[in-house]
């Protein structure tokens, strides 16, 4: 009798975490760039009716600092001009949730069908009131999609016997 190894969904489901972290830059800033980031995912376990999920997001951050600062002389005085380095900081961002999804066993296998930054709140700290930014204020909400299957032997007998049906010609 030929077996198959077919995977049976146990089930799918979500969840969020919120995570807050504070940088101080190693240069203060004037401005930052547009910030790049992704969700990696470490761990993907199953225990009795839930899911462990460890990950992190990795989060670049482009900004600019300045070495120099004043203004344009000549024609026209109020045009301000700021020299400086464009630098940027690489945040690692640490999380771990657990989703709940009824009937797991452990062993059962994990995939992990979405992770996602859904919204963050950067907010920018000046220490010294001077427009420069020595610390970065970051909220970030981490969402997760996982399903679950469970390895499962049928007995594909019977399912040649269906393909090997006659077929009914379709008429319009």
């Amino acid at each position: 009798m030929p077996d198959a190894v077919l995977p049976l969904l146990v089930g799918e489901d979500s969840g969020q975490v919120l995570e807050d972290v504070e940088v101080t830059f190693p240069s203060p800033a004037v401005e930052i760039e547009e910030p790049s980031k992704r969700v990696e995912i470490e761990r993907c376990e199953t225990i009795p009716g839930k899911v462990i999920i460890v990950g992190r997001v990795v989060k670049n951050i482009p900004f600019k600092t300045a070495s120099s600062s004043g203004f344009l002389p000549g024609e026209n005085p109020r045009v301000r001009i700021v020299c400086g380095d464009l630098r940027h900081c690489t945040l690692y961002i640490p999380f771990r949730l657990f989703i709940e999804i009824p009937g797991t066993r452990e062993g059962d296998n994990c995939e992990i069908v979405e992770a996602c930054v859904l919204g963050e709140v950067d907010t920018l700290l000046d220490d010294n009131g001077d427009g420069l930014f020595e610390r970065l204020r970051e909220t970030i909400d981490i969402h997760v999609r996982v399903r679950v299957t469970r390895d499962t032997v049928v007995n594909v007998k019977g399912a040649r016997r269906m393909l090997q049906a006659p077929m009914v010609p379709f008429q319009w």
